[in-house]
């Protein structure tokens, strides 16, 4: 099919209202928009409109894939969380097994993983070109049904993500500097939608396996540990702040707690 583009958009947490609803299906005839998502179909042509203002502006997932190969896809994160997740890395209990450059800015390369920071968010965006090679509508779909999962992981500071971002590129032929990283724990235990992420950039499970083994606390039964959240470590003012906060179903309310008793743990 000559020209094929998809772009896909997705809302986590509270959805569109009616008036931006309205907003996002002007921009666009071969739009379809509900509370939740948007997305826009071309044959032939292509969206009128910056893919990342409209991601700033609406929704907090993006995916782009064209029949000339051409995979994105984009977070939209919180900076001040963004900000908690670096300095749970840096002090990880963990001791030296994670490092400075464990921190999600060390991950950002050229034409692999761009990080962009925007007054109140930062956009994490995956690129790749494969000429030739790309998905049905349904297949896409299910790929953005799944992202809602990866983007919690990344704001409670999982960085299986990245790493597994840049096994792709290696791939591909990329020189990339895996010296500069250290390999995540749980690599081999991945998670259905990191799955789900392998098969849409067409990672190879030999080439995670291989980058799980140089770290000895990967296992295939070894995942995280969830007494790492527990509520005991948070203040009774703090414990108010987030009843709060979830009671005005404001957005990532979970991730920031878990993120503040991760803190708790130093």
């Amino acid at each position: 099919m000559s020209g094929f583009e998809y772009y896909g958009f997705q809302k986590i947490g509270r959805p569109l209202s009616q008036e931006e609803i309205k907003e996002v299906g002007s921009l666009s005839s071969r739009g379809l928009v509900t509370p939740h998502s948007a997305r826009f179909l071309y044959n032939y042509g292509s969206f009128k409109h910056d893919s990342k203002t409209v991601l700033l502006d609406y929704f907090d997932v993006f995916v782009f894939v064209s029949s000339y190969g051409t995979k994105k896809i984009s977070f939209k994160l919180p900076s001040h969380l963004v900000d908690l997740i670096n300095h749970s890395l840096n002090h990880s209990p963990s001791g030296d097994h994670l490092s400075n450059h464990s921190r999600i800015p060390f991950y950002k390369f050229g034409g692999v993983i761009e990080i962009s920071h925007h007054k109140e968010h930062t956009v994490i965006m995956y690129e790749f070109e494969e000429e030739g090679t790309w998905q049905e509508e349904d297949e896409i779909d299910s790929v953005i049904a799944m992202l809602a999962s990866l983007r919690q992981d990344l704001l409670t500071g999982d960085t299986r993500i990245l790493y597994l971002t840049w096994i792709a590129a290696s791939e591909r032929g990329v020189a990339i500097p895996f010296e500069k990283i250290v390999v995540p724990n749980n690599l081999k235990a991945l998670t259905p939608a990191m799955e789900v992420f392998c098969s849409f950039f067409g990672i190879q499970q030999s080439s995670v396996d291989l980058h799980a083994a140089k770290n000895p606390r990967n296992s295939d039964n070894n995942r995280n540990n969830d007494d790492s959240y527990s509520i005991e470590k948070l203040s009774s003012e703090e414990k108010d702040y987030f009843l709060i906060r979830f009671l005005r179903d404001e957005p990532d309310t979970l991730a920031e707690m878990k993120l503040k008793m991760m803190n708790k743990k130093v």
